[in-house]
């Protein structure tokens, strides 16, 4: 499961790395959610991760 997340997230920076950016407000927000997304990775690397008890 958690590689399956990992990998999603992977596909996403991809996806967002070819969108064509223009203007530094646009870049700097790209980079930023690039950035954000990348560091969730990094915690999920060190995080156990089980499925959501839905009686929770």
């Amino acid at each position: 499961m958690k590689n399956d997340i990992i990998q999603r997230l992977i596909a996403a920076i991809n996806a967002m790395n070819t969108i064509p950016v223009s203007g530094k407000q646009n870049l700097v927000n790209l980079s930023g959610s690039i950035a954000v997304i990348e560091e969730v990775i990094e915690m999920l690397k060190n995080a156990e991760v089980s499925p959501l008890n839905e009686t929770q």
